[in-house]
């Protein structure tokens, strides 16, 4: 519940903006993408360990933070 509730959140933020215009976000790429959205989910379920993004084409981006 938690979960699917933190994802409306970001999703919210997203859809439906210019990427470009986020604060926060950067150069709208997999990567950018993918730290933002781990900073966002952390920040309520902080032991998220990983987050994936990709497209309907097929390209795909995990960011796994270092400890």
């Amino acid at each position: 519940a938690v979960l699917r509730e933190v994802l409306a959140e970001i999703r919210s933020q997203l859809d439906h903006h210019f990427l470009d215009e986020v604060a926060g976000l950067g150069a709208p790429t997999l990567e950018n993408l993918s730290v933002f959205i781990h900073a966002h989910v952390q920040r309520r379920i902080p032991q998220v360990s990983s987050v994936a993004v990709s497209r309907a084409a097929g390209d795909r981006c995990v960011y796994r933070p270092q400890a």
